[in-house]
């Protein structure tokens, strides 16, 4: 495998709780992918310590599609499926409860159908030019905060677009919806999210739309912001792993956003670097 990447989603409420894991991943010709694809599910259908054996299931829908299933004694229904394309090979993971277990190729499908033409139109990269990549080619990247070593993943000092920044995002279809109305176009991912709108209305657009969904739907309080630092709004939230600290600070047509979990002087600082950082954009 070259490079992949992936995302996840659950739904819970009292009469389901349905999950799913979907991932794209990336090998050097289409006979790799393929092979790789053959192998993985014969591989997921073998037991394991913590797994019974998986059944080879075929879906009627899908016939391109290798998958196997199980069922957990806990009543859960859960398929595991690797489908072959061109040099790729889309994976979905999905689980509902057994009487639901329908719902598992249904969602499957409805991935591969988004999935596929995705990947057509995706320019890829050769895979001996990824050294010659450029990190931050709109200089969005290097305005944010950097992230700490202990804490850096994958996922981190990278730029997405709306679709990448909404994979990150608690509510995904209102973080598009949000930089859509406020014409955003880049996020860049460190120790800080830093998004760049057209304009600087674009921004401003922003800031409001944030300030406003965090208390309305994401249950947060205003508290006190970092002071002599304009154009910015903290907030707090009491969780089971402590009092989130929230901040967000826009300067031209940037918008920062910062978080430190118990931790409100550290916010504040954050914060506070943020918008200096900022403040230097060209």
């Amino acid at each position: 495998m070259l490079t992949g990447f992936s995302t996840s989603r659950s739904y819970k409420d009292k009469k389901a709780d349905k999950s799913i894991v979907h991932a794209v991943l990336r090998f050097p010709d289409a006979e790799s992918a393929q092979r790789a694809a053959t192998d993985m599910s014969a591989d997921d259908a073998l037991p394991s310590e913590y797994l019974p054996a998986g059944v080879p299931t075929s879906i009627d829908i899908l016939p391109d599609t290798l998958t196997t299933t199980r069922e957990s004694s806990e009543g859960t229904f859960s398929s595991n499926s690797f489908t072959p394309h061109g040099q790729y090979i889309i994976y979905t993971w999905a689980s509902a409860p057994i009487a639901e277990k329908d719902w598992t190729a249904q969602i499957t499908a409805k991935a591969l159908e988004q999935q596929g033409p995705m990947i057509d139109k995706f320019p890829a990269t050769a895979a001996d030019k990824f050294a010659e990549l450029p990190m931050d080619i709109d200089n969005v990247l290097v305005l944010t905060i950097p992230e700490d070593e202990g804490n850096r993943t994958t996922s981190s000092d990278a730029v997405y677009g709306p679709r990448g920044a909404a994979h990150f995002s608690t509510n995904p279809t209102l973080t598009l919806d949000f930089m859509d109305k406020s014409d955003t176009t880049l996020m860049a991912r460190s120790g800080s999210n830093v998004y760049r709108s057209e304009n600087a209305d674009g921004a401003t657009t922003l800031f409001d739309l944030f300030k406003g969904d965090i208390v309305d739907s994401e249950g947060f309080t205003p508290s006190a912001n970092p002071p002599g630092v304009p154009n910015a709004a903290c907030f707090t939230k009491d969780t089971p792993q402590g009092t989130y600290n929230y901040c967000i600070v826009h300067q031209g047509r940037y918008l920062g956003e910062v978080s430190a979990l118990d931790d409100e002087t550290k916010a504040h600082q954050m914060a506070t670097a943020q918008y200096k950082i900022l403040e230097s954009a060209k």
